[in-house]
């Protein structure tokens, strides 16, 4: 009874145990979230929780409790179902799989499992039906996003990857698997730059990414260097940026590498046009600049720098033609440029005319195009170019000059030819009508000697005027010798008196006075220079004023000037010369002429009218100027200045040999603008076989300096056309330094001597050149050792 007693209350036990256990179940079932239920191995409903009762619209479970699936869904519904149940029974494994309910678009998964006693036996199934529509849309819009960007990655030419903290792909798109030669992208999963590239080109990359691990700033497009799967040097553009997660830490990174190999190769090649145009705006002779919409200088040449005074043509940038031009200038340049910019029309070969930074005259030929965006095709600015033409305007000047002289000097020949005409005949006529008459036998002895002496007067003005063409002739051919010799001044004077006593009973003027007023004493009245000419100019000044002066008288005289220089005169009173008249009677040809051509000085005077220009020629080729002083009716005073060099202060021309000195084949240039210096010297010269390079003009002296290497030395005026012999001698020096120049001055004074110096010439000298000044020219710097 004790027994039964304990079996029984033991079982009571058991009872209340599962009881307890069952109501656990129960309440946790009903607990689930989702659809859940108990079957028997027959498949008959042991258990199902409130959800299940829901799910299928039931309110009781004791309506389903014992019952089986064909109970309540249809045959084939029932029949999947104790299918599915049979077979986990069979199997003791687990099956699941999604249900989708197209009616209502929603999405349940099914899970049915064995139900096994403690032996292990199968007693039943399980099984639970979850809602799973918000986690299969999710998923289906995380696999269309995934595809999408998978999609994007693939189509996109720029490299793309993503990696963990320890440099691994994790995910990489198709360009980036086929640089490094895979074609799948999965390939490369869980990979290292360190199993494609090299060992050097793999540290830097991690440096980098270690770099972002550490401190989270990202690196943004480095330039970098790979070598492709092809063996082809490419160059990219990196930017690494880490991931985050949502707490902020940092998993991984995204890199974005693009291919620039083209841009770089553009940048290269952009690079070597910037050089080469850069070595060309620094060696080229012509300005070039480029301006920017405002006018501004945004980069200008070497050669523009230094037209515009500057040292280095970065000092141009961001200023304008207001800057260094002057306002007028500017002006021009500025609505020039405005108006190319505004109608895209360029401006070619404007000739302008400038003052450059060292305050010389300039004349360029200007070509100026708009600058053009490359894209959108507005203009931007402009780029010009001046090429210097100061050279070719000055000679074009000089051809102005030349062909207006040439024309002149053709209707003074017409004119000087009509009269020559006139003054020809006119004795002519007088011996040949003279002549006639002494064939009277009846004349008296009186009348007889009258005609001879009309005959005698009429051949002396014939062969005057035939000695003046001739010596014009000379002039004209540069056949004029100049012989420098002791002069006596005061001893020339003495004779001048005497002659124009002779001139004067010629002329029928005996009554008029001619006064000589030397000022210094004859021991220093001696000079260097060509008597000969000396005393014809003298000759003819004093001849033009006797003939041109009824009553008064005729003075000359000289006087030393503080300039080194002696001015000599011969003033006169008689009928003057106008003043517009003044500058053209030194000229050849040229005379005082009527409007009918006809010389107003010889109408009612006998001469030809060509001593002055004889005289004018015979001053300049002893280094000195001529000009007259004028008013008609009251007179006329000539003035001409010869160098003063006294005999004293040269060695006598017998002590000088300059065929001692070993010149020939040496080569010098001579700029010399008068034919009969230049003749002078070559005369003088004659003996050493110089090679002598003649120029008549500035501009073309330092030309033939620039272009002949072998020339050794430079000789020029400083009075030359073009250019002045000051700013030849500055250029030449400027372009050869070391080439010795010296230069001829009209005068020597203190004034004239530093302007030399200071154009950079080595020596200097004052007309006429004297042997013995050439002499120590030739020895000094000809010969001078090189070093």
């Amino acid at each position: 009874m004790v027994d039964e007693k304990n079996m029984l209350k033991k079982i009571a036990g058991l009872e209340e145990q599962i009881l307890q256990a069952e109501a656990r179940l129960h309440s946790f079932m009903d607990g689930l979230p989702f659809v859940a239920w108990v079957k028997d191995r027959e498949g008959r409903f042991v258990y199902v929780n409130e959800k299940y009762l829901d799910f299928i619209g039931k309110k009781d479970v004791k309506e389903l409790i014992g019952k089986t699936d064909h109970d309540i869904f249809p045959k084939a519904e029932a029949d999947k179902y104790k299918a599915e149940e049979e077979q986990v029974i069979q199997t003791k494994e687990i099956l699941s799989y999604n249900v989708r309910y197209e009616d209502e678009d929603l999405w349940y998964t099914t899970i049915k499992m064995p139900v096994v006693d403690a032996r292990g036996n199968v007693i039943g199934t399980a099984g639970i039906h979850r809602d799973i529509t918000e986690r299969v849309v999710n998923r289906s819009k995380y696999e269309f996003e995934s595809n999408l960007l998978q999609s994007l990655l693939d189509n996109i030419p720029d490299k793309i990857y993503f990696k963990d903290t320890r440099s691994r792909f994790i995910r990489v798109n198709k360009a980036k698997a086929l640089e490094v030669g895979y074609e799948n992208p999965d390939d490369l999963i869980g990979k290292t730059d360190a199993d494609f590239i090299s060992p050097e080109e793999t540290k830097p990359r991690l440096e980098d990414e270690q770099r972002i691990f550490q401190t989270g700033e990202p690196l943004i497009n480095k330039i970098e260097r790979v070598i492709n799967s092809k063996g082809e040097e490419r160059w990219v553009s990196t930017t690494k940026c880490p991931i985050r997660d949502k707490n902020g830490k940092i998993t991984g990174l995204v890199g974005i590498s693009r291919d620039i190999t083209e841009t770089k190769r553009a940048l290269i090649e952009l690079e070597r046009e910037k050089e080469f145009l850069q070595l060309l705006m620094d060696h080229i002779q012509h300005t070039i600049y480029y301006k920017d919409e405002e006018c501004r200088f945004i980069k200008i040449s070497k050669a523009q720098a230094k037209m515009l005074g500057l040292e280095k043509p970065e000092d141009a940038i961001g200023k304008t033609d207001f800057d260094f031009f002057n306002k007028e200038h500017a002006i021009a340049a500025y609505n020039d440029e405005k108006e190319i910019m505004r109608t895209g029309i360029p401006v070619i070969d404007k000739v302008e005319k400038l003052i450059d930074g060292e305050g010389n005259v300039k004349w360029v030929s200007a070509t100026k195009f708009p600058i053009r965006d490359k894209i959108t095709g507005r203009v931007i600015g402009t780029v010009g170019m001046s090429v210097d033409i100061t050279e070719k305007m000055l000679y074009e000047e000089k051809l102005r000059e030349a062909k207006e002289k040439a024309e002149e000097s053709d209707r003074l020949k017409t004119a000087f030819l009509s009269n020559m005409s006139h003054e020809i005949r006119t004795p002519m006529n007088g011996i040949i009508g003279f002549s006639n008459l002494l064939r009277d036998p009846n004349l008296t002895e009186e009348e007889r000697n009258e005609f001879l002496n009309h005959i005698q007067s009429c051949g002396n003005q014939l062969l005057s005027l035939i000695d003046d063409i001739i010596d014009v002739s000379k002039i004209e051919s540069g056949q004029v010798k100049i012989q420098i010799a002791e002069t006596h001044i005061n001893e020339v004077f003495n004779d001048l008196v005497k002659i124009s006593q002779g001139i004067k009973e010629t002329e029928g003027k005996g009554h008029l006075q001619v006064i000589s007023k030397p000022s210094l004493p004859d021991d220093r009245a001696v000079i260097y220079t060509d008597p000969f000419r000396f005393r014809q100019l003298l000759t003819n000044l004093i001849g033009n004023a006797i003939k041109f002066t009824n009553e008064g008288s005729v003075e000359f005289g000289y006087h030393l000037l503080e300039t080194g220089y002696l001015k000599f005169y011969v003033k006169d009173t008689g009928i003057g010369i106008p003043k517009d008249k003044q500058d053209i009677i030194f000229e050849r040809f040229g005379q005082v002429m009527d409007s009918n051509n006809i010389s107003t000085l010889t109408m009612t005077r006998k001469g030809t009218g060509l001593g002055l220009a004889i005289s004018a020629n015979m001053v300049r080729f002893l280094g000195g100027d001529i000009w007259v002083e004028s008013e008609v009716g009251k007179g006329s005073t000539f003035y001409f200045t010869l160098p003063y060099k006294p005999v004293s202060e040269y060695p006598s021309k017998d002590q000088i040999s300059l065929s001692s000195l070993t010149v020939a084949g040496r080569k010098i240039l001579l700029a010399e603008k008068e034919d009969a210096l230049f003749t002078y010297f070559k005369e003088l010269t004659k003996d050493l076989n110089l090679k002598i390079l003649w120029v008549k003009d500035g501009m073309d002296a330092v030309y033939s300096a620039r272009i002949n290497p072998d020339v050794e030395m430079v000789l020029i005026d400083s009075k030359m056309s073009g250019m002045s012999g000051f700013e030849a001698a500055a250029e030449i020096k400027k372009i050869k330094p070391e080439l010795p120049v010296i230069m001829q001055l009209s005068y020597s004074s203190t004034n004239q001597k530093e302007k030399c110096f200071q154009a950079g010439c080595d020596g200097c000298y004052a007309k006429p050149l004297l042997i013995q000044e050439l002499y120590e020219i030739f020895k000094t710097w000809l010969l001078k050792e090189k070093k």
